[in-house]
């Protein structure tokens, strides 16, 4: 694995925890912008032939624990900055039911992203070859 691509693609989640707390992202964006980061990390995992499957599992989390920190310690911004979620939000929510969603979300699409990496190194190679 290589640990400075999964550090620097963890970071995304630092970046939409920043986002998402201190200006909001509405629900239909917030997916679009994390495909594009997701998107941006396929090319390189493809690219630099990087583990299909274990980087952008193992990044998936990191960003997902990123995300979870920066929202909690920012709380009272992320609750302001995102009025559509005003009725899911309690004073109530603690750290772990935060961190670990966001560590399970990070963990279900790093394996996604894993799957198409994957499957882009094996076939997209093979068909290459053939030519």
């Amino acid at each position: 694995m290589n640990w400075t691509w999964i550090g620097l693609f963890s970071l995304t989640g630092l970046v939409m925890g920043l986002v998402t707390s201190l200006v909001g992202i509405s629900p239909g964006l917030e997916p679009v912008v994390w495909t594009g980061f997701y998107a941006l990390w396929g090319i390189v995992i493809v690219r630099d032939r990087l583990s299909p499957v274990l980087t952008p599992l193992v990044a998936g989390v990191g960003a997902g624990l990123l995300t979870g920190l920066t929202q909690y310690a920012l709380w009272d911004r992320y609750v302001a900055s995102n009025p559509w979620y005003a009725d899911q939000l309690t004073d109530d929510v603690g750290l772990p039911s935060i961190l670990g969603f966001a560590i399970l979300m990070g963990a279900v699409w790093g394996l996604l992203v894993g799957g198409v990496c994957w499957a882009v190194q094996r076939f997209g190679s093979s068909r290459a070859r053939s030519t």
